[in-house]
Parts: C-alpha cells; sequence; structure tokens
C-alpha cells in the first residue's frame, strides 16, 4: 500500500507529504480522530514514505513505490527502524497435553515496561533508515507511568526518530504530552468515497453490502471494510438494531435480558472474526476480557441508531439522505414519535459513559445492565426508576 490507497483524509496526506519533502519532519505527532478511521493505516504508511528509496516523479509529493526494499520490509513487518505498539493482553492457553501457546487480545492498558522498551529502541541509531519511526496506537491506554516515562523522551528527542501517537481525544493524554506533538487531525470520510474505496479493493463485493457498510461506519474504512469482508457481522449489525427498535416500547425486565443479548452479540462478533483454534479456545478461557472488547463494536451500532433518532428529530432533511441505518427508516420513524426532544443526546451520553467504564475494567454485565437501563428511560422514565 501507499497513501495512494488510503481512503479520504487528503488535507492531511498533503500536509505529511509536504513535511517529507521539506525534510523537517518533527520529533512526535499526535494523530487524533474517532476509532478505525486510518490513523494508523496513515502512520504506516507515512513510516513507509519517509525511508522509501525511490525519489518521487519531478513535480510531485514523496510517497512510498511498494517495491523497494525498504518498502518491502515495511510490508512484511520486518524493517528494523519500525515499532508499533499497541495495548494488548498476553494470554497463554495451554491444550490438553500440556502444550503452551501465547497469544494477545486487544484491550486493557498500555504499561510502562512496553514504553521503557520502545524508547531503548527510539535512542538507538537507524540500522538503515534514514529516520526511526515508532507508532504508539490508542496512546490514551497508557497507565501513568508509562505516560510519564513517555513525556521525559518527548522533552529530550532522540535526533533520528519520529514518535507518532494515535488517539481517540486529548482528554486522557497528559496536557504536557499534546503540547510536545505535532497534532494531526483526522474526521470521518465521506460515505461516498468509503463506497467507492471498497469497491475498489473488494471488487467481488456486493453493492448493496457496501452501501449499507460505508453508511453504517460512520466515516471508519476500515470498519466499513470488516462489514463487508464478514458478511455474518451486517446479520449481528440487524438483530441488535431490531433489539434497539423494541427498547422505544418495553420495560425494565426486556432492559435486562438485553444486555445478555448485547453480550451475546459480542460473542458472535468475535467468533465471526476469527479462524483459527487459539481465537475459540481465548474466548472459552479469557471470556470477559475478549467480550468486553468486542462489545464496543456492539456499543459503536448503538450509536448509530441513536444518531438517526438525533437527524430524525432534527427534520431539515428528508430521512433517506441522513439516515445511517436506512434500511430501518420505518422504525426509526416509529421510535422518534416516542423518545420526547433531546433524548438522542442523552443515549449517546450513556453509551459513551459505558464505553469508559469497560475501557476501565467495569464489570461488563452490570455495565451493561445499567445502560439499558438508562436508554430504556429516555422514552419511559418510570421504567428505569422502578
Amino acid at each position: 500500500m501507499s497513501f495512494r490507497n488510503v481512503v479520504g483524509h487528503e488535507l492531511q496526506l498533503q500536509v505529511l507529504r509536504r513535511t517529507i519533502a521539506r525534510g523537517r519532519v518533527p520529533p512526535a505527532y499526535l494523530f487524533l480522530g474517532p476509532p478505525r478511521v486510518g490513523k494508523t493505516l496513515v502512520a504506516l504508511e507515512f513510516a513507509k514514505a519517509l525511508n522509501c528509496l525511490t525519489p518521487p516523479p519531478e513535480g510531485q509529493l514523496p510517497d512510498a513505490c511498494d517495491q523497494c526494499d525498504e518498502c518491502r520490509r515495511f510490508e512484511r513487518g520486518s524493517h528494523p527502524d519500525f515499532g508499533f505498539l499497541q495495548p494488548l493482553v498476553r494470554v497463554q492457553l495451554e491444550d490438553e497435553t500440556g502444550e503452551r501457546t501465547r497469544t494477545q487480545v486487544a484491550g486493557s492498558m498500555i504499561q510502562v515496561e512496553a514504553i521503557t522498551e520502545l524508547i531503548a529502541e527510539a535512542y538507538l541509531k537507524p540500522v538503515r533508515a534514514r529516520r526511526k519511526v515508532f507508532v504508539i496506537s490508542s496512546a490514551e491506554a497508557m497507565n501513568e507511568p508509562a505516560a510519564n516515562k513517555l513525556l521525559k523522551t518527548l522533552e529530550e528527542p532522540p535526533g533520528a526518530t519520529t514518535l507518532i501517537l494515535t488517539a481517540a481525544g486529548t482528554a486522557n493524554l497528559l496536557p504536557t504530552i499534546v503540547s510536545r506533538c505535532q497534532i494531526v487531525r483526522f474526521g470521518p470520510v465521506p460515505p461516498r468515497q468509503i463506497e467507492a474505496g471498497l469497491a475498489a479493493q473488494l471488487p467481488t463485493a456486493q453493492p448493496d453490502a457496501i452501501h449499507i457498510a460505508a453508511a453504517l461506519s460512520g466515516g471508519k474504512f476500515g470498519w466499513a471494510r470488516d462489514l463487508v469482508e464478514q458478511p455474518r457481522l451486517l446479520e449481528i449489525r440487524r438483530r441488535v438494531l431490531a433489539l434497539a427498535a423494541r427498547w422505544a416500547r418495553c420495560g425494565r425486565l426486556e432492559a435486562l435480558q438485553g444486555a445478555e443479548q448485547l453480550i451475546a452479540a459480542a460473542e458472535e462478533w468475535w467468533t465471526a472474526t476469527q479462524t483459527d483454534e487459539v481465537a475459540a479456545e481465548l474466548l472459552k478461557r479469557n471470556r470477559d476480557r475478549v467480550l468486553r472488547t468486542k462489545v464496543l463494536d456492539v456499543l459503536d451500532i448503538l450509536l448509530s441508531w441513536f444518531r438517526d433518532l438525533a437527524a430524525l428529530a432534527n427534520g431539515s432533511r428528508p430521512p433517506a439522505e441522513v439516515l445511517v441505518n436506512s434500511d430501518f427508516q420505518a422504525e426509526l420513524t416509529a421510535a422518534a414519535t416516542v423518545y420526547p426532544r433531546g433524548a438522542a443526546q442523552r443515549g449517546f451520553d450513556f453509551l459513551s459513559e459505558a464505553r469508559l467504564a469497560l475501557a476501565g475494567n467495569a464489570n461488563l454485565r452490570l455495565t451493561l445492565e445499567v445502560l439499558l437501563l438508562h436508554l430504556i428511560g429516555l422514552a419511559h422514565p418510570q421504567a428505569a426508576d422502578t
């Protein structure tokens, strides 16, 4: 891949390419934007373009050629001057014969030991690259010791190294870290661009699936591609939206049942996106850790539901033009007659609070039960009070 294959973010790419052309690459970047919007992909392509051996054609800005030895090493993930760090939980599994397998699952925090190891590598001279690049994905997941350790490095950055932090926002980052980074903001990609990108990258995909995935993605190309490549995810999404449609007219008991249904949807999401036996064993032995990461995808579907309710409440444009879940227009229209003004925004707030609680290791089932009581209470306040 190269910058040419990144879907959207044209202005951001132009800024980064001009930086490479001028030869004045800062020691630290902070890429801000929603999860799965493309920040990490751009960071990887930036590292590749920064060290590509093929000069750009006259009059054009630098980009990776994808053919030289440096580009190929980046593609294989074997470049000695590149590092990638994300919040992972290391898990050891043991089968019936006693054979042990070590694997990792997304989630938890970035610990100080991981940052210490990255920094030690960052201060070494490049082995073969013009400039070393280290990407810290979901940097807001650093715990306090890790963040303080990184801050010291940003105060005295290595001479031939660039650190790229990606994050959804700055609220959970040290202000002193933010102030020492060059900030690049990434917004949602327009649905039409996502559709065009999916059609180009997945030429055998069904147009209807591409359209639904682009609309549902909320401008996040990575998420849209997952939906198209794994058709079962669209079925899970349909069932979750059907649940949301019933919540406008149900009571407290159904809220508690809904929490269990969301957990079941998260488990299906995991199995739909995994293929090996290790994944099945990981779910069996570490079910809570796996499900609390996958339930975030399920909550994103609910966010799209309340986003559509807000669009219908606004009423300035025809529903077909503004709805993410246009195939649920009838259900959304019916729900919009039940929810009072401002309920959609409160639904957003409840979902955001639940996401933060789960990231902070809150009890999965209890968090979802409380969330569902709040969401049902938007239409029926007495259901939340009884």
